[in-house]
């Protein structure tokens, strides 16, 4: 489930790193990883069971989407 926080302004997602690294068929470390990098670069927040996304289009550019 996707919805707008009020807190951080952006769009929060609901899924665990598991849940994500499961669908996509990879390890939850790699996840980590890679999300930790986003955190780092601002478009991101990573919280328990929920990621926040920050800037949607700034991360679409930089995951290689429109």
């Amino acid at each position: 489930m996707i919805k707008r926080s009020d807190v951080d302004g952006g769009y929060c997602l609901k899924v665990s790193q598991e849940k994500i690294a499961q669908q996509l068929g990879v390890s939850r470390q790699s996840i980590n990883r890679q999300l930790k990098i986003w955190e780092t670069q601002g478009l991101l927040v990573v919280r328990y069971s929920a990621i926040t996304i920050l800037d949607l289009q700034k991360l679409k550019e930089t995951a290689g989407g429109e």
